[in-house]
């Protein structure tokens, strides 16, 4: 075969021409038009038999049909929202014991669902801190009405109601 570009012979299986340094294609088969694959050199492997090898790629949750994808428990986000509330109304009349109470039921129920069905949900953390916070509320609440009202009555005992 020569260069189509200098007419220089073309060693078989050149990709190159060793004159101008064009770049050479394959002969063609003559049965069906398509260029022959390079013969294989040495050391060469051949790709394993069997369906193709998964992506190295990790797929996105919920990529496959049919298969669900785990979401946050609604208890335990529910907890969560309580527990600040609990926090943030701690001054309110008698609104944190509660709030609190609402707070840890929501948040025992949804880790007790999160922990018997963990494909459908997670949010487990969120449910301790929900607790957590929501016990705080409860207690720093009780703690703030004992204070007020022990000081109210310590007053009224000593004569200096209005």
């Amino acid at each position: 075969m020569n260069c189509p570009k200098c007419s220089v012979p073309v060693p078989e299986g050149a990709k190159f021409c060793p004159g101008c340094g064009a770049a050479v294609a394959p002969p063609l088969a003559a049965s069906d038009g398509q260029a022959q694959p390079p013969p294989p050199g040495p050391g060469a492997v051949p790709p394993p038999p069997g369906p193709p090898l998964p992506p190295l790629i990790p797929t996105p949750p919920g990529a496959y049909p049919g298969v669900p994808v785990a979401r946050n428990n609604p208890l335990c986000v529910a907890s969560l929202a309580i527990g600040v509330a609990s926090i943030v109304f701690l001054c309110g009349p008698f609104f944190g014991v509660p709030l609190a109470v609402a707070g840890i039921i929501c948040g025992v129920m949804g880790m007790r669902q999160v922990d018997e069905s963990p494909r459908e949900f997670t949010g487990r953390g969120l449910g301790q801190a929900g607790l957590v916070l929501s016990i705080a509320g409860g207690c720093l609440s009780i703690l703030l009405h004992v204070v007020w009202w022990g000081r109210v009555w310590w007053w009224c005992g000593n004569g200096l109601c209005p």
